[in-house]
């Protein structure tokens, strides 16, 4: 972003809208993109793959098992298929059970590729590219000693990875938590070009899409070679290949993926729920600054208490509420545009269930909505698995 751009955000800013005001204008964005076919711009599936029959795109690598001799109640599956629409596959300890619409499709996966940079994040940390973590993001950008009378040089991949870096706003780096485009920006950027000094769709390949065996297309160029990154392209079926991982502690057949010490700090990272939402004040980025998104800040009205590493958690946010009552406790989520594309991991259940291309929108709403479509495809999936015996939920 320019220093004039800048400038004028920060006299917007002295008209700051109430925190509701940005939450409601980003979603009619999305609405609006979709109304003027935004989505349609997006490259579809090769042709070939487009004209297999149903029956052959679900021929898969995952090891598939019947859901009723697997303990699973095949209608309430049936029912989440119906309620969510596009494509999902659900997997119950380690092994496919269910899958509807294309699973095999790659599609434009929105903010679910936040989760996986996550791990590639932490992949550095294990690899010797960081020294962890804490450690201050200005090692690798330095022009973040110049902004905002140095405010920003004291930022880590911790806070940037959990929303509370402060970039782009008056906030001090942990003072706020402000879920912004820019952020996300910065961090991929950085991490790929400084860290890595590699492009981040092969640093995905070899960390992430090898080793844990993905089967269909993946990439951070979801628009072409030459369209902005990271725009991430997966199935429903990798995408519930990366839930396993989560799910099985960092171990993907047989090999440590991500070390038992990463895995505390990508599930432990919680932002605390006495942190309070920003304001979303601009201040000064780096010139020419890009987003991988929206063009605002605050653009989720929840996240302290619930957010770590771009993983939605379960637990009780400042209002006291669970982000999804009708979920076990210990379910975590990643989320695209809200619930289109989503990712579910409950230890619990030992399910795993991943959807793309769903008209769903409310995973925000579910908190004080029990009828919000989000809360009821959880109900749904503890119906599926209730005839089984729970695992103990992490507390």
């Amino acid at each position: 972003m320019s220093v004039s751009r800048t400038k004028s955000n920060q006299a917007k800013s002295r008209n700051q809208k109430p925190l509701w005001y940005y939450g409601a204008v980003g979603l009619a964005g999305l609405a609006v993109a979709k109304l003027i076919g935004v989505e349609s711009f997006l490259p579809e599936e090769p042709k070939q793959v487009s004209r297999l029959k149903r029956e052959e795109t679900q021929v898969t690598t995952w090891p598939m098992t019947d859901p009723v001799a697997h303990g699973l109640d095949n209608e309430a599956l049936t029912q989440l298929a119906e309620l969510v629409g596009g494509a999902g596959f659900v997997s119950h300890r380690g092994k496919g059970v269910y899958q509807w619409g294309h699973a095999n499709r790659s599609r434009y996966a929105a903010s679910v590729k936040k989760s996986i940079i996550s791990v590639l994040n932490l992949q550095a940390v294990e690899r010797g590219l960081l020294s962890g973590v804490d450690e201050p993001v200005v090692k690798f950008e330095p022009r973040l000693k110049g902004l905002n009378g140095g405010k920003d040089s004291t930022m880590t991949w911790r806070q940037l990875g959990c929303m509370t870096s402060g970039y782009g706003t008056v906030d001090a780096p942990g003072d706020a938590f402000c879920y912004s485009d820019y952020t996300v920006a910065l961090w991929y950027d950085t991490l790929m070009d400084k860290v890595y000094q590699e492009k981040g769709t092969e640093v995905l390949r070899r960390q992430l899409a090898e080793p844990l065996g993905f089967e269909d297309p993946v990439t951070f160029q979801a628009f072409g070679a030459e369209g902005a990154e990271p725009k991430l392209r997966i199935s429903a079926r990798d995408l519930a290949r990366f839930g396993q991982l989560i799910l099985d502690g960092g171990v993907a057949g047989g090999k440590r993926v991500l070390s038992e010490g990463m895995m505390e700090t990508l599930l432990g990272s919680v932002v605390p729920v006495s942190v309070p939402i920003s304001e979303g004040k601009a201040a000064e980025m780096i010139p020419g600054q890009k987003s991988v998104g929206g063009e605002m800040w605050n653009i989720s009205p929840i996240g302290p208490g619930l957010y770590t590493f771009h993983l939605w958690k379960n637990e009780r946010g400042p209002s006291g509420l669970t982000m999804l009552p009708d979920a076990p406790r210990d379910t975590m989520l990643a989320t695209g545009k809200w619930g289109e594309v989503a990712l579910w991991i409950i230890p619990s259940l030992e399910l795993v269930v991943a959807w793309n291309g769903s008209a769903i929108d409310d995973h925000h709403l579910a908190q004080t909505n029990p009828e919000a479509k989000m809360n009821v495809a959880a109900g749904l999936m503890v119906r599926a698995t209730a005839k089984l015996p729970l695992v103990a939920e992490a507390r």
